[in-house]
């Protein structure tokens, strides 16, 4: 898998936000998507904007945001071959861009999220990648996510990084 091109596609994706915000699910989120009521930071977790602020007045640095996301991949990828297998996906027979969307996926759902996608995980362990890339569509997270999800699902289903649009 290419970090560097996953973490510029996921700063893309998710936005760099050096203060708390609301996420379009409704989540406290701060950095390159850094759920604070789940992950927290500094290994405290937030409900709020406020309770953050208290703790870190001036918000967090690009470099913090940087180095969160590392972490939280670092985390994912510990778990996703795992999860790939029980879902009957060989992690290491997909391709690198294959790898980096679902770990996207996992990143934005989380691992308990993206497991919901039964359909999408059939179609991936039969190599079928274009109705896997359609299943996923077919949820709440697209429609949460508009064109990440195109993206993403698109560069699933072809194998093209351009799907990607990175400039």
């Amino acid at each position: 898998m290419d970090r560097n091109r996953f973490l510029k596609t996921l700063a893309r994706d998710e936005g760099l936000k050096l203060m708390p915000y609301t996420d379009t699910g409704g989540v406290l989120t701060i950095g390159i998507g850094t759920n604070l009521e789940a992950v927290g930071w500094k290994g405290k977790t937030y409900k709020s904007a406020a309770g953050f602020l208290v703790d870190y007045p001036d918000g967090i640095t690009e470099a913090e945001a940087y180095a969160a996301a590392e972490t939280e991949l670092d985390e994912i990828l510990e778990q996703v071959e795992e999860l790939c297998e029980a879902n009957g996906v060989v992690w290491n027979d997909l391709s690198d861009l294959r790898q980096e969307v679902i770990v996207n996926l996992c990143y934005n759902l989380g691992l308990g999220g993206i497991n919901k996608f039964q359909k999408m995980w059939g179609y991936l362990a039969d190599g079928n990648y274009v109705q896997a890339g359609i299943e996923a569509l077919d949820s709440r997270w697209a429609a949460q996510v508009k064109r990440r999800s195109h993206r993403l699902t698109f560069a699933l289903a072809t194998d093209d990084e351009t799907a990607l649009e990175l400039p």
